[in-house]
This record gives structure tokens, C-alpha cells and sequence, in this order.
């Protein structure tokens, strides 16, 4: 394994010469969490697109961050390299079919399966009253809140 700053020389010396390129520049040495990193020093770690970026562009404004159009974490690729900001990028990641927020029982934080949210749905529906909810909701051993959020369909939407 080559010395950390020949590797920083090595990213220097590759995002000098990224040429016309579209095919990502992958980094090929240690990466965290799928992303390139290289030590820049001082015992100072960094993601080696932020360097790119830096290197290759410029300065990051304050509250920006680097993201991949390519959706490749190990590239480095300048025209690669977007600035925005975090809801960006989770907007990337859910258009591009990269994030995966469980839905209904599959939400670690789920008290009600699809089946509980569709008896307290029909029961109500036999008997809508007031009152109703706030059986359900100890029944359920919910909060009222939550049957009247189920019953406006604001959760559990995808049943």
C-alpha cells in the first residue's frame, strides 16, 4: 500500500489529468462507508471527492455538500461532482431508488400491523362516532392522535 501522501499525490496528479472522460474515476485504495478517503496529513482523513471537488473547482460554500451525479461513492470524476445541499441529495437517493424507508410493520418504530390499521379503518367506518376513536385507541393502545391521523389516511397511506 502506497504512503498516505503519495496517495494524496496520486489524487492530485489524477484530478489534474481527468480528461474528457464520462466513465467515472474510481479511487482505488481505502474507502469508508464506499467512499474514497485519503489522508491528507496531520493524521486528518478525507473524503477524496470533497478533495476532488476542492482541487478541481473550488472552495465548498458553507451548508453545501459534494454530491455524485453518477451515484458512484468511489468516483472522484470532476463533472461527476455536484455542490447542494442535504436535501438534495436525499432527493437524489429517493428518485434514483437509493433510499429504502420501510413502510407500515416494516418501520422499526411500528405499534400497528397493516392488518390493525385496517380493522381500526372498518370498524370506524360501522360506527363513526367520537367516542369510537378513543376505544380504538386504547383497544390499539395508541394515541387518539394516531387513530384520527390513520382515519384522515396521513399515515399508513400505502394501505
Amino acid at each position: 500500500m502506497p504512503k498516505p501522501l503519495k496517495l494524496y499525490q496520486f489524487l492530485l496528479d489524477a484530478i489534474a489529468s481527468d480528461d474528457n472522460s464520462d466513465e467515472c474515476l474510481v479511487w482505488p485504495f481505502s474507502t469508508a462507508g464506499g467512499y474514497g478517503q485519503v489522508s491528507c496529513g496531520n493524521y486528518t482523513t478525507r473524503k477524496v471527492h470533497v478533495v476532488a471537488y476542492e482541487v478541481g473547482v473550488g472552495p465548498i460554500p458553507d451548508g453545501m455538500i459534494v454530491r455524485h451525479a453518477c451515484d458512484n461513492p468511489p468516483c472522484f470524476r470532476r463533472r461527476h461532482l455536484l455542490i447542494g445541499n442535504h436535501k438534495d441529495n436525499v432527493r437524489d437517493a429517493l428518485e434514483r431508488g437509493r433510499w429504502f424507508m420501510p413502510k407500515g410493520s416494516l418501520h422499526n418504530m411500528a405499534k400497528l400491523s397493516e392488518e390493525d390499521v385496517l380493522a381500526i379503518r372498518s370498524r370506524f367506518a360501522e360506527n363513526p362516532y367520537h367516542g369510537h376513536q378513543k376505544k380504538l385507541a386504547q383497544e390499539f393502545e395508541i394515541s387518539r392522535a394516531v387513530i384520527c391521523n390513520i382515519l384522515g389516511r396521513k399515515i399508513w397511506t400505502h394501505i
